[in-house]
This record gives C-alpha cells, sequence and structure tokens, in this order.
C-alpha cells in the first residue's frame, strides 16, 4: 500500500487513451467521457439500441431464450475501447483498475432499484489460455464489482471442463455446439451475477449460465457487441 501510493506520487498515473494526466483511476476526464457508453440500452438483455426505449424486451432477445434473468454492460464495443481491452488481457493493470473501476461503479447503479446477487463470479477461461496469462481477466473485473455491491466474491465458482475447444467457430450454431457442457458450477439455489468482458454472441455467457442450473443468473460484460455487427 505505501509502495503504491509513494509511486504514483512520483509518478503521476496517465490516461490510458490520450496518455496525458489522469483523473480519476488512470483515465483522464475527457477520455472517459468520449468512451462507447451504452446509453440505450434494452432492459432483459443489454442490446445497444439506437434510442431509449420502455419496453421490458427487444427484437433480439424476443427472438431468443436467453437463460440468464438480465443482461447489462455499460459500453459498446467499439475504439478505443477494444484497445483497452486487448490491453486487460494482456495483464495491463493501469488499464485493468480503469476498466474495473467504471463497470463497477455502472454495476452498482444499475442494481440500484433491483435485488442484489448472492455472489459475483467470473466466466472462466479455458486451460490453455490460463496458463499463457497466468490470470483471468474476467475475474479482476468480476473483483472490482463485489467490492463495490458489497457481495461474496466467488472466481472459482465456475470452472470449463478439460479437452473443451477454445470457442472460435465463425457459426452460432457451431458455437453454442461447441460449448454445450463445457461449464461446471460450485454454486447452487443462488442468485448469480456472471462477469465476463465482452457479449457478442452470447453463447460462452449462456453456457456458463446453463451450468448454474436452478441458480438465478444476471450477467454483466464491461462491452457489449451490437447485434447489426455481428
Amino acid at each position: 500500500m505505501v509502495a503504491t501510493v509513494v509511486s504514483r506520487f512520483f509518478l503521476p498515473p496517465t490516461c490510458g487513451v490520450c496518455g496525458g494526466p489522469a483523473d480519476v483511476v488512470d483515465l483522464c476526464a475527457p477520455c472517459a467521457a468520449e468512451l462507447p457508453w451504452n446509453h440505450h440500452a434494452c432492459r432483459r438483455c443489454g442490446e445497444p439500441l439506437a434510442r431509449a426505449s420502455t419496453a421490458a424486451d427487444c427484437r433480439v432477445c424476443r427472438n431468443h431464450h436467453l437463460r440468464f434473468a438480465r443482461a447489462f454492460a455499460p459500453f459498446r464495443y467499439a475504439a478505443p475501447l477494444d484497445r483497452l481491452i486487448l490491453r486487460l488481457k494482456s495483464g495491463h493493470l493501469a488499464t485493468g483498475r480503469a476498466l474495473g473501476y467504471h463497470l463497477a461503479e455502472a454495476t452498482a447503479v444499475f442494481y440500484a432499484n433491483l435485488p442484489r446477487p448472492d455472489v459475483v463470479a467470473p466466466v472462466p477461461l479455458d486451460r490453455r489460455r490460463m496458463g499463457e496469462r497466468g490470470f483471468n481477466h474476467a475475474a479482476r473485473l468480476s473483483a472490482a464489482i463485489a467490492s463495490a455491491l458489497d457481495c461474496p466474491h466467488a472466481p472459482r465458482a465456475i470452472r470449463r471442463k478439460p479437452g473443451r475447444l477454445t470457442q472460435k467457430s465463425p457459426s452460432k450454431t457451431l458455437r453454442r455446439q461447441n460449448l454445450k457442457g463445457a461449464f461446471a458450477s460450485r454454486v447452487t439455489g443462488r442468485h448469480v451475477l456472471l462477469v465476463d468482458d465482452v457479449y457478442t454472441a452470447g453463447a460462452t455467457a449462456e453456457a456458463a449460465a446453463r451450468a448454474m442450473g436452478n441458480c438465478t443468473v444476471d450477467l454483466v460484460t464491461l462491452a457489449r457487441t451490437p447485434s447489426f455487427n455481428r
């Protein structure tokens, strides 16, 4: 703790986007404001919308049976956030702090009038990627959220079963088939907040949520890829 304070005194944090002085957790205020915030999103699945809506769902989740109860993403997957997420995955600590802070703050606002989860858990990496990186970037995000919500953090609540292939198929159907039965859960009968970095087609998150059986599962991701960009 002391070393961190001293290092920040002599080496003030810089913005992860423009390189200038940081205002709040490794981002300057102008760059934080210019991030691709998901201002208008479906209240059910988090799909970015063209305008604000009071509807309970949207055409995307209306046409697809979602395993989770609700999904939320404070950002759209677009520049410069896409570059920051790559840094997060490479282990850049300052970027991880910045993204974790903004995700946690936004998630706390999202749950202001909703029942809070019993436990917060990250989507696990497959064994190969975990071995390459040495850490799960989703667990760093989920830890920040658990702290902001004052909820227990369970980084090992879900595990990937060995021998499952990494998700790379361009077909939505094949992606879902590849991930069928890929996860196992140590949690039952609880309200779980599942955390990941990006929601694209939702196959990974849905497979992880399905493994949680009779749990009520919410999903929070840092960013959401709009369906028209898939």
